[in-house]
C-alpha cells in the first residue's frame, strides 16, 4: 500500500520532521481542509450555489432576447415577412390586423397604369419581330422571353425561372419549297404567288400548315365551303367526290369549327384507305374583311396574302406535347417520338383569297347552296373539277408541302411570383405567350406590353414597402402556345400537384388588344359579378365617351341582351375550339378561367372570328398604331381592369367568386332543357333527380352564402376565411369541368344563354345509354358541390 509522506516543522528548534502514512488513513486535519463543502451541508451549498447561476442565466438570456428581438421587429415593421405561414392568424404581421382588399391601394394602382410606358414594351418586343417571325424556341423568340425575364427581375419579382421542355414541333423547310399550282398536260398555267418563299417576302414569312404532311398530291379540285358536318354530309348527299388520292379539298379557313374539327369531318366520310390528296385552305373576304376591299390605309386583309395557320393535335387540349401525353417532357421524360397519329397523310397548304378566287374560277358541277356562297367574284359551284366548256377543261391542280418534325426541341417558360404575404402558397396567376406564327404585334405583342406593364406596377408597389399581395402573384410567358398551349400544358403536367387546389385563378392576356370598341371576356359564371363590377369602376377610354363606364360601353355593344334581361350572359365559355392556354387551366387545373380583349364590335362584324391580319405578316406595329389602337387607350383601359382584377383576387380575404349567378345559371339551364327537349323528357327520361340536385344546391349555396356575407371582416381569422375559400374551390371543381373536355355548362351570344352543353349534344345525338350515364353524373356532381359547401366538413358526412 502506497504511504503519502506528511512534514511538520519546530519553529523553536528549526527541527523538520518528516513522517510517513497510509493514504486509507483518516487525517485529523481533514476536518479543517473544505469542511464546509464537506457531507450533506456541502451538497446542498452546491445545489443552492447551480440554482442560482441558472436562474442568473435565464435573466440574462431573457433580455439579451427581448432586445434582438425588438430591434428585428423595429427594423423589419415596414416588410411583411414572406415566411408567414398560410392561415397564420397574423399574417407575418405583428399587430394581427387581418389583410384584405384596399380600395385606395388599388386606385393608385390603376392611375400609375401609362400609356406612354405600355407603348415602350410594345415597341421593344415588336422592334425584334420586325427581324422575323418569332416561332416557338427560336432565336427572335428567346430573344422576346428574355426581354420579359429581364423586367420581371428589373421590377423586384421575388423569383424568375426560365422553366425548359422538350416537345415535337412542326417548322417549314426553308431549302424547299411549297407551291399551289393549275397544271396542263405538263404546263403550268397558274402558279400561285402568295405561296411563295423569297423575292420581297423574307422567307421566314412564309405562309404554311403547322404539322401538315410533307408530300405532293394532283388532283380536281372540290368545294366544301366552312367543312362542317353539314357541309360535308350535303357533298354526301349529292354525291359529290370528297375522297381519294385524285381529289383535292378548296376549304374556307375562318368560320365554323378550328381546323382539326374540320379535317375530322371530312375524313369520318371518308374510309382510312381512300383518304383526299389534299387541301387548300383560304381567307374568305366575307370571314376576314366583312366584304371590304383592301385598300391602303384600311384594316382589312391585303387580298394577295395567305395567313399561317395551325393544324392541332386532336388532343393537344389535353396534353400539350404529344410525345410525352400526361408527363412533362422534361429533359430526362422518356419521349414516344412518333409523328402524330392523330395528323392523316394529307397534304394541306393556305392561300390568299385573290389566289383562291383564280383557282375556284370556272369550276364544274352544281351550284353551290347559298350557306356556300362567300364574297369571292365568282359562280360557286362544288365541283369536280373545271367546266368542260371553258378553257381550264382538263386542267388539274398540283401542290406540295414541306415541313421539317423536330422531336424534343426545347422550349423555354418565363415564370415570375411575386410572393404572397398571408397564403403564399395561393396563387393568382396571369399569362401570356411571346412566340408566333409571323410578326405577331398583335398576338401576342399587345398581351406582353400590358403584362409588362401590370408586372411594373405590382413591382413599383411592393419596392415602396406599403403593400405586398395577400396571395402569391404569378406572372408567366408561355412558349410554343400557337401550337396548342404546349407552354402551358407542360408546365401544368409539370407542377399539377402543386397546383391543384392552391391556385386561385388564370388571367389570359394573349393579343389582349385587337380593336378598341368594345371590351370582350370569355370567362366562367364564378367570375360574372367580379368582372361586372370591376367594369364598372374603370372609365370607358373612347373620345365623347368618357363619362361611361367600360360596362356601359360593353352593354351598349350588345343591346338584344339588355332588352332581353340577360345580363348574366354577356360573357361567352373560355376556350372552346382555341385551344388557348385558358382551357388548358380550365380542363386540367379545374379552376376558373378568364380571357380578357379589347375588340372591335361583334355586332357590327358579326361574321369576324379574328382581327383581319391574324397570322399575317400585316401584324406590326404599325398596323397596331394606324388601325387598332393609335394613343394606346385600349391598352390602358385593359390594363386598369386587369390590375384591379388582380388586387381583388390576391387581396380579397373572401374570394370574389359568384355563387349565385352560377347556380341561377343552372336554373336557366333547367328550363332551357325542359322547353327544348320536352317531348323526348316525357317518354325517356325524367329529370325529377336532376330538379332535386339543383333546388338541393341553390339553398345549400344560399345558406352557406349569407353565413359568411352577414360576418364582418374583422370578424373573420385568416384560418376561417382560408375554410371559405377551400370550399368555394372544392364545391365549384365539380361544377366547372366535366370528364376532362367538357363542361357542365355553356353560354354564348348565339345560344340563347346558358345551357348544359353535354346533355344536349347527347340527347340531341340520341344516345340513349350515353344520356342517362351523363344524368346520374351530373346529378352526382351537383349532390357532391352542395355537400361541400354544406354544414359538414366533409360531403361525405
Amino acid at each position: 500500500m502506497s504511504k503519502k509522506p506528511m512534514t511538520s516543522w519546530n519553529g523553536a528548534t528549526d527541527d523538520v520532521e518528516i513522517r510517513y502514512r497510509n493514504l486509507n488513513e483518516k487525517s485529523d486535519d481533514t476536518q479543517y481542509t473544505g469542511s464546509c463543502m464537506a457531507g450533506k451541508k456541502g451538497l446542498i451549498v452546491k445545489i443552492l450555489l447551480l440554482v442560482v447561476i441558472f436562474v442568473v442565466g435565464l435573466l440574462i438570456g431573457y433580455v439579451i432576447r427581448r432586445q434582438v428581438h425588438d430591434t428585428i421587429v423595429q427594423k423589419s415593421s415596414s416588410v411583411i415577412s414572406k415566411s408567414a405561414c398560410p392561415g397564420d392568424q397574423t399574417g407575418g404581421k405583428s399587430d394581427k390586423k387581418i389583410k384584405d382588399y384596399d380600395a385606395d391601394i388599388a386606385r393608385k394602382a390603376r392611375d400609375l397604369i401609362n400609356a406612354d410606358s405600355i407603348r415602350q414594351w410594345l415597341k421593344s418586343v415588336a422592334n425584334l419581330k420586325r427581324r422575323g417571325a418569332h416561332f416557338a424556341s427560336t432565336g427572335i423568340g428567346n430573344q422576346v422571353a428574355d426581354i420579359f425575364a429581364k423586367h420581371l427581375r428589373d421590377n423586384n419579382f421575388d423569383k424568375v425561372n426560365v422553366k425548359k421542355y422538350y416537345v415535337q414541333l412542326s417548322e417549314p423547310n426553308w431549302g424547299d419549297v411549297n407551291y399551289v399550282k393549275l397544271v396542263n398536260n405538263n404546263t403550268i398555267k397558274f402558279d400561285a404567288p402568295s405561296t411563295k418563299r423569297g423575292g420581297n417576302r423574307r422567307v421566314d414569312l412564309h405562309p404554311y400548315v403547322v404539322n401538315s404532311k410533307n408530300g405532293t398530291a394532283s388532283g380536281k379540285l372540290v368545294y366544301a365551303n366552312y367543312g362542317s358536318k353539314e357541309d360535308i354530309q350535303f357533298l354526301r348527299k349529292n354525291h359529290i367526290p370528297r375522297c381519294g388520292k385524285d381529289v383535292i379539298i378548296m376549304m374556307r379557313l375562318y368560320g365554323g369549327h378550328e381546323l382539326s374539327q374540320k379535317l375530322s369531318n371530312l375524313l369520318n366520310s371518308c374510309s382510312r384507305t381512300k383518304m383526299p390528296g389534299g387541301i387548300i385552305l383560304f381567307p374568305d373576304i366575307v370571314d376576314v374583311n366583312a366584304n371590304h376591299t383592301y385598300k391602303n390605309g384600311t384594316w382589312w386583309m391585303d387580298e394577295t396574302i395567305a395567313p399561317s395557320v395551325v393544324l392541332r393535335h386532336a388532343s393537344s387540349h389535353l396534353w400539350g406535347d404529344p410525345n410525352t401525353p400526361f408527363r412533362p417532357a422534361t429533359e430526362f421524360a422518356y419521349a414516344d417520338n412518333i409523328y402524330s397519329v392523330d395528323i392523316p397523310n394529307i397534304v394541306m397548304q393556305t392561300v390568299s383569297f385573290k389566289d383562291a378566287q383564280f383557282l375556284m374560277k370556272d369550276m364544274n358541277g352544281t351550284n353551290a347552296p347559298p350557306n356556300f356562297i362567300g364574297g369571292l367574284n365568282i359562280d360557286y359551284k362544288l365541283g369536280p373539277g373545271y367546266s368542260n366548256s371553258s378553257e381550264r377543261s382538263g386542267w388539274t391542280v398540283k401542290m406540295k408541302t414541306s415541313n421539317i418534325i423536330i422531336n424534343q426541341k426545347e422550349i423555354r417558360n418565363i415564370i415570375g411570383i411575386m410572393r404572397g404575404s398571408v397564403e403564399p402558397d395561393r396563387y393568382v396567376v396571369i399569362g401570356t405567350h411571346h412566340d408566333s406564327l409571323t410578326t405577331g404585334a398583335v398576338d401576342p405583342g399587345t398581351g406582353l406590353a400590358v403584362a409588362m406593364e401590370l408586372a411594373r406596377i405590382i413591382g413599383s408597389l411592393v419596392k415602396e414597402g406599403t403593400w405586398r399581395p395577400r396571395r402569391s402573384i404569378i406572372f408567366a410567358s408561355w412558349d410554343a402556345s400557337e401550337y396548342g398551349a404546349y407552354g402551358s400544358q407542360e408546365w401544368i403536367e409539370d407542377h399539377l400537384v402543386e397546383l391543384y387546389g392552391k391556385m386561385v385563378t388564370y388571367i389570359n392576356l394573349a393579343d389582349a388588344i385587337t380593336g378598341n370598341q368594345t371590351f370582350h371576356v370569355q370567362a366562367n359564371l364564378l367570375l360574372n359579378e367580379l368582372i361586372y363590377n370591376v367594369t364598372k369602376l374603370v372609365p370607358c377610354h373612347q373620345h365623347g365617351h368618357q363619362e361611361m363606364s367600360v360596362f356601359q360601353q360593353w352593354t351598349n355593344n350588345q343591346p338584344h341582351y339588355v332588352k332581353a334581361n340577360l345580363l348574366g350572359h354577356l360573357m361567352e365559355t373560355p376556350g372552346g375550339a382555341n385551344y388557348v392556354d385558358s382551357e388548358a387551366f380550365s380542363k386540367r387545373v379545374l379552376i376558373p378561367v378568364m380571357d380578357l380583349h379589347y375588340t372591335f364590335s361583334k355586332v357590327k362584324y358579326p361574321h369576324l372570328k379574328h382581327y383581319p391580319v391574324f397570322h399575317t405578316p400585316q401584324d406590326t406595329y404599325e398596323y397596331i398604331e394606324k388601325f387598332i389602337d393609335r394613343d394606346l387607350k385600349a391598352h390602358q383601359t385593359l390594363s386598369q381592369i386587369t390590375i384591379e382584377l388582380i388586387m381583388r383576387l390576391a387581396d380579397s380575404l373572401i374570394l370574389p367568386f359568384d355563387c349565385h349567378t352560377y347556380v341561377s345559371a343552372l336554373q336557366y339551364a333547367l328550363k332551357n332543357l325542359i322547353n327544348s327537349h320536352r317531348d323526348y323528357l316525357e317518354k325517356h327520361l325524367k329529370i325529377d333527380s336532376l330538379k332535386d340536385a339543383i333546388v338541393n344546391l341553390t339553398e345549400t349555396n344560399k345558406e352557406f352564402r349569407n353565413a359568411y356575407k352577414s360576418k364582418s371582416i374583422a370578424s373573420f381569422s385568416n384560418i376561417e376565411a382560408r375554410h371559405i375559400n377551400t370550399k368555394l374551390l372544392d364545391a365549384f371543381r365539380y361544377l366547372l369541368v366535366t370528364q376532362k373536355t367538357d363542361s357542365i355548362l355553356a353560354y354564348s351570344h348565339s345560344n340563347g344563354g346558358a345551357h348544359f352543353a353535354v346533355f344536349d349534344k347527347l340527347i340531341k345525338s340520341g344516345n340513349s345509354l350515353g344520356t342517362k350515364r351523363h344524368l346520374a353524373s351530373l346529378i352526382q356532381w351537383l349532390r357532391v358541390a352542395a355537400g361541400i359547401l354544406g354544414r359538414h366538413e366533409m360531403s361525405i358526412l
